[in-house]
């Protein structure tokens, strides 16, 4: 039984607690009204009114035992969990339970059932149900000392304390069993308990200085982005948690000081968190929970929570000194047990999946390292705020706090409501920088105490100076200056600025700029190893997302321009391999019989490793261009445009070849394409170069000095 509603039994912490509710929900109301359209799953249609779920529920079990059904639960030789269900008459809700419980195919299982001497159909109910084992006490000896009893015969490598009211969500114990089994430092998992009218009665608790709980989350909607990433909490309501069995077992079990209930859970959690483990909410752990389902005298519940909860502060005070009070602007805080020095509000375009290109995947693997830094994270994608939460959290560390769906319009609240919680602020691209500085320059005490860091990757206004004199074939205009200028100004109010090259640096600090830190590239060489002989065609990968872009300009020249001549230049046609995010509505008729456009692709392997040649004719553009690393650090050799060589910092002959014009660039190509030993020659020279300029060591270090 649950601790959290403590909260709800003293008015002057249930008034806070509407108070903390009504604060977590406005800044986000409008995009909480996007989201709650989408209802989080559920196996059993929760209903809007608790009476009516609770008829609902006796009719379904009137059903059953009229038309003689049965019931098989999974059974396991070697059981992985083992089931721990304490039950007291509401035989329709045990009915709920088991039926969600039928459905677990991809755990194995044991359920273990104590009936405290129910007086209501649930002996009639158990008769029908095979593959548990039972334990039938003459009297009711309550949910503590019935889950020690069962434990004590319990089989599995986990025990999960479930409550009859409860239901599990598909997937739901699976996932609690793989968080078990790849974070050994986890002790015990919970996750989200979704009442009967679709909103939460938490997504992890926690345990404030004077003893007193509070479900985090309580009254919101479960799919709200608050709850959807893994964290550590001071503990999991025992309506479901999941515990591995001999740690259980070293700290003797369920507390029977607390008999018969009432913060147990809370208890066993806080050792478990003495002994160096933690308790870890995991989003994709869901139950659906009837919640106060047993029929206790409320006088008498309050008793023992206020007897329990002095006992809990006595036993815990020294732990607990260290804990937030209990109060509505701590809140944000004490949702995490760690308790993290250092956190850091990222702001970007969007979740950097790697596909993306343009800056994306050094985006994402910037905010991997800080991870592994120890700071928390929140990232906000602010222009393309929809994803899909698989596969945010197939780019991103599932400990981060993705906010979707909010976007620009939400921002200023979000902002404000989370004012001094940041130690750092790191905005990527200048027209987000720009964003954050007009509310800076409105609201400056949401910034207080808070180092601003821009991540300006590269000064965008000097690529579309060179575009236009690329473009039109004039000199660079009056305004492109003022523009560079302007994209500069930005800075003005970042403790730091990030660059992702010295020659992009070099822009800031001719700006007058002292704080700038190089952060490049992070790559490991794995040369793919089809040798020359058995390679053929031309590979070319990055995105495409507009006719103007600088990818796709290069694709344009390249095809139109140089591949005629080349073809000239070669006995047999050399096919060309297009692949990369294209939305680009032009560059899907470039295909033909020799240019085959592949769109984005998930795995680049193949690829890499049957070309023969990568090429980078690129026009203009800013930064560094990942993609000629990439091609690098597989050993694919490059022909590439000057600009390409000069914002790598490589040299021609060297690590690459280059070519200005479509001649050069045709020559070029048919040279390394029949040379071999020049093909091996530069394939070494950029692998070597990769490993100096993108190594792990400089650009964690690099990271570092920017944070610092």
């Amino acid at each position: 039984m649950s601790a959290i509603f403590i909260i709800d039994r003293f008015p002057r912490l249930a008034t806070s607690l509407r108070r903390i509710h009504f604060r977590l929900r406005e800044p986000y109301r409008a995009a909480l009204r996007r989201i709650s359209k989408r209802q989080a799953p559920v196996s059993i249609q929760p209903a809007n009114d608790k009476e009516t779920f609770r008829a609902e529920s006796a009719r379904r079990l009137n059903d059953y035992l009229r038309h003689n059904h049965s019931l098989s639960l999974p059974e396991a030789k070697h059981p992985k969990v083992s089931v721990l269900l304490v039950l007291y008459n509401q035989a329709a809700m045990t009915l709920n339970c088991l039926l969600s419980m039928s459905r677990e195919t991809e755990t194995a299982l044991e359920t273990i059932v104590v009936n405290n001497a129910s007086q209501d159909e649930t002996c009639a109910l158990l008769q029908t149900v095979k593959g548990i084992k039972r334990i039938t006490n003459k009297n009711n000896i309550g949910f503590l000392l019935a889950v020690n009893q069962a434990a004590r015969i319990a089989r599995g490598e986990y025990l999960l304390l479930l409550n009859n009211d409860a239901t599990l969500l598909p997937g739901t114990l699976a996932a609690a069993c793989q968080r078990l089994a790849r974070d050994h430092q986890a002790g015990a998992v919970g996750g989200k308990i979704i009442l009967p009218d679709g909103t939460l009665q938490e997504a992890g608790s926690i345990v404030w200085r004077d003893g007193s709980c509070l479900g985090y989350g309580r009254g919101e909607n479960p799919q709200a982005p608050e709850f959807q990433f893994v964290r550590q909490v001071d503990y999991c309501s025992g309506a479901f948690l999941l515990v591995r069995r001999h740690l259980f077992e070293q700290l003797g079990g369920l507390d029977p000081v607390y008999a018969p209930a009432y913060y147990e859970e809370s208890d066993l959690c806080l050792r478990l968190q003495q002994k160096g483990y933690a308790v870890v909410y995991d989003p994709n752990v869901a139950i659906n929970h009837f919640e106060f389902a047993s029929s206790v005298v409320k006088e008498h519940a309050i008793a023992l929570q206020r007897r329990n909860r002095q006992i809990f502060l006595e036993r815990h005070r020294k732990a607990l000194t260290g804990r937030q009070e209990p109060q509505p602007d701590n809140i944000l805080a004490a949702r995490l047990a760690s308790q993290p020095q250092r956190r850091i509000l990222i702001i970007d375009d969007r979740v950097p999946h790697h596909g993306l290109g343009s800056g994306f995947p050094r985006a994402a693997e910037i905010i991997r390292k800080i991870h592994k830094f120890g700071y928390f994270i929140t990232f906000y994608p602010l222009r393309f705020p929809q994803d899909d939460w698989r596969q945010v959290y197939a780019t991103l560390p599932e400990e981060v706090e993705v906010i979707l769906d909010a976007g620009m319009e939400s921002l200023p609240g979000f902002i404000r409501s989370r004012a001094g919680y940041y130690t750092h602020i790191l905005v990527s691209r200048p027209h987000n920088m720009e964003t954050i500085s007009k509310l800076w320059a409105k609201d400056k005490s949401s910034f207080e105490n808070c180092q601003i860091i821009y991540d300006a990757e590269a000064v965008f206004a000097v690529r579309e100076s060179l575009q236009h004199q690329v473009l039109t074939g004039g000199p660079p205009r009056e305004a492109d200056a003022q523009a560079i200028s302007q994209e500069l100004e930005l800075a003005t109010i970042a403790n730091r600025i990030i660059t992702v090259s010295p020659a992009e640096a070099r822009h800031f600090r001719q700006h007058g700029y002292q704080k700038v830190q190089v952060v490049g590239h992070c790559l490991p060489t794995r040369p793919t190893p089809a040798p020359f002989a058995k390679r053929r065609g031309l590979l070319f990968v990055g995105a495409m997302h507009t006719n103007n872009a600088p990818n796709t300009d290069s694709m344009f020249w390249f095809v139109r321009e140089v591949l005629p001549r080349l073809q000239k230049l070669l006995p047999e046609p050399v096919p060309l391999t297009i692949v990369g995010d294209c939305q680009a509505t032009g560059v899907p008729r470039l295909a033909a019989e020799q240019v085959h456009v592949l769109g984005r692709q998930e795995e680049l392997t193949a690829y890499y490793n049957a070309a023969r040649i990568f090429i980078a004719p690129t026009r203009f553009a800013a930064g560094i261009p990942m993609k000629a690393h990439e091609a690098a650090a597989v050993g694919l050799p490059l022909v590439a445009t000057p600009l390409i060589a000069e914002q790598l910092g490589w040299q021609d002959e060297d690590e690459l070849l280059t070519g200005g014009t479509a001649e050069e660039f045709a020559a070029q190509v048919a040279r390394l394409y029949n040379d071999a030993q020049l093909w091996s020659r530069l394939r070494e020279s950029a692998l070597a170069k990769v490993k100096q300029d993108c190594s792990e060591a400089a650009f964690t270090e690099n990271l570092r000095r920017a944070l610092s």
